[in-house]
C-alpha cells in the first residue's frame, strides 16, 4: 500500500479539500495534494470536481493520502451569539437552528471579543464522505468549518479557489482536528491499527526472507545428495551386479597384494579404501589397478616391479556433473599428489561417459 510505504519512508501525502455546495446532492470538491518529505512540504497538484470525478482524478496518480477537509457554502450554517451564552454543543446547535437535534450536527465555534461565531453542519454529509473515502485509501483526520489563516508559504502557483484547501492541509500538519467526529475517531483507530499491523507484517516479512535465504542455502548444499538418491529399482539391481563383480575383482587384487607383500596395513591401502568410499552413486567403477605390475625388459632378463603410490581407476557415469564434482573433491585431498583424467568418451547406445583416471600419492 503506497500510503503505508510513504509513512515508513518518512514521506506522506496530505490532501487538503474544500467541500462546498447547498446540500448532499449538490457538492463541489476543490483539492490540493501536498507531499511531506522530512521538514519540507511540496505542492504536487490541484484538481476539482464532483465527488465521483474528484476521487477518480486523485486515483489516476496516487493510491493513498491523509485528508484535511474544510466545509463552506450553504452546507454550513452559522450565527453570531453573545459569548456569555456559550454553552454545550446542544445549546450551540439550537442557537443556530432552534429545535434541532444536536446529535445530527457537527459544531465548531470561534470567540471574537464579546461575541462567538458558531458553525454547524449535518453529520450525514461528513460521515458519508469519511466512510466512503476510507475505502479508497483517503483517510480523513482533520475537519474545520472556519477558514484558516494564511500560512507563511507562497500560494502563487495556485488559483484562488484552491487557497482554502491548501491552508487547511498546512494547518492539519501541526494541529488536532477542531471538529470532533465519531466517524473520524473510528477511522483513526482503524488507521493506527493498520499502521501497527503493517509494521508487524514488515518485520515478519524480513524475518521470513532471512529464513528463506538460510533454507535456500541449505537446500543448495543438499541438492546434489538428494538428486543422487533418485535411482529406480532397475539401477539398484545393476549396482548389486556391479558389486558382485567388484568382489570378484577384489579377490583377484588380494592375491596380487599377497604376492607383492602388501597384505599388511599401510598408508597406501588406507588411501585406496578412502578413495573407493568417495565414489558417488552415479559412478560405476569397472576397474581398479593399485600399484600395478610393471615389466622392465632388458637384454638379459625381464624385471618385474610394482608402480608404488599409483592408482588407476576406470568406470562409467551417467552424470557428467557428478563425475566432475568427484574429481574436484579428489583434487582437494591433501593425500593426493596428482590426479590426471587419462581418457573420457561417451557411449552411443547408453549415453554413459566412460573414463579412466590415474592418481599419485
Amino acid at each position: 500500500m503506497k500510503w503505508f510505504k510513504n509513512i515508513i519512508n518518512g514521506s506522506e501525502y496530505v490532501l487538503g479539500c474544500e467541500i462546498s455546495g447547498s446540500g448532499m446532492n449538490d457538492l463541489n470538491f476543490d483539492g490540493v495534494l501536498l507531499k511531506k518529505s522530512g521538514n519540507n512540504v511540496f505542492i504536487e497538484r490541484a484538481f476539482s470536481g464532483t465527488k465521483e470525478n474528484f476521487i477518480a482524478e486523485f486515483t489516476k496518480q496516487n493510491k493513498a493520502a491523509t485528508v484535511a477537509i474544510i466545509c463552506s457554502g450553504r452546507i454550513v450554517l452559522s450565527k453570531v451569539i453573545e459569548s456569555v451564552a456559550l454553552k454545550a454543543n446542544n445549546r450551540l446547535v439550537q442557537s443556530v437552528l432552534p429545535n434541532a437535534n444536536a446529535a445530527d450536527f457537527l459544531v465548531q465555534s470561534s470567540r471574537e471579543e464579546e461575541h462567538t461565531l458558531v458553525f454547524i453542519i449535518r453529520k450525514q454529509i461528513i460521515d458519508g464522505i469519511v466512510d466512503e473515502w476510507a475505502t479508497k485509501n483517503l483517510f480523513v483526520n482533520y475537519i474545520t468549518l472556519i477558514r484558516p489563516e494564511s500560512p507563511n508559504m507562497s500560494t502563487d502557483q495556485l488559483l484562488p479557489e484552491y487557497h482554502s484547501a491548501f491552508r487547511t492541509a498546512i494547518e492539519s500538519l501541526s494541529g488536532k482536528s477542531p471538529v470532533e467526529s465519531e466517524a473520524i475517531s473510528a477511522m483513526n483507530d482503524t488507521w493506527m491499527w493498520k499502521l501497527k499491523t503493517r509494521k508487524l507484517i514488515r518485520k515478519s516479512v524480513i524475518v521470513t526472507l532471512i529464513l528463506l535465504l538460510v533454507n535456500f542455502g541449505v537446500n543448495i548444499f543438499l541438492q546434489s545428495s538428494v538428486t543422487q538418491m533418485k535411482s529406480d529399482a532397475g539401477e539398484l539391481r545393476m549396482k548389486i551386479s556391479d558389486i558382485s563383480r567388484m568382489k570378484e575383482q577384489i579377490e583377484i587384487k588380494k592375491k596380487i597384494l599377497l604376492t607383492a607383500g602388501l597384505s599388511n596395513a599401510s598408508r597406501t591401502s588406507y588411501f585406496v579404501d578412502k578413495v573407493i568410499g568417495t565414489v558417488p552413486v552415479s559412478i560405476r567403477l569397472t576397474e581398479l589397478n593399485f600399484q600395478p605390475l610393471k615389466i622392465v625388459r632388458d637384454d638379459s632378463e625381464d624385471k618385474w616391479t610394482f608402480r608404488n603410490n599409483y592408482l588407476m581407476l576406470s568406470g562409467n557415469s551417467n552424470d557428467e556433473i557428478s563425475l566432475n564434482k568427484w574429481l574436484n573433491e579428489l583434487r582437494r585431498s591433501k593425500e593426493i599428489h596428482d590426479i590426471n583424467l587419462v581418457s573420457y568418451s561417451q557411449e552411443e547406445e547408453s549415453g554413459n561417459g566412460v573414463f579412466k583416471i590415474e592418481l599419485y600419492i
